[in-house]
């Protein structure tokens, strides 16, 4: 699954299982995409200031930037 995740304010996007950090500002978006997952159970929840996007079980995680560079979320980035 690929979506894009963008908000109207600065905030923190944490991806798990990995706690990898990335600052998201306002007006700005990012692809973000689910690989491998066994189940259909990845989320993505608004924590205050701090989006927490979830890999599906047994899944992973890639996300890049608006101008295609990759951000680094764990091992399976890269």
């Amino acid at each position: 699954m690929r979506f894009r995740l963008g908000t109207d304010k600065t905030v923190t996007v944490v991806f798990e299982p990995s706690a990898a950090e990335h600052t998201l500002e306002a007006g700005e978006s990012i692809i973000i995409e689910w690989f491998d997952g066994i189940r259909d159970d990845g989320f993505v929840r608004l924590d205050a200031d701090c989006l927490v996007v979830d890999a599906p079980s047994h899944g992973y995680t890639r996300a890049w930037e608006e101008n295609g560079e990759e951000i680094y979320v764990g091992s399976d980035s890269e």
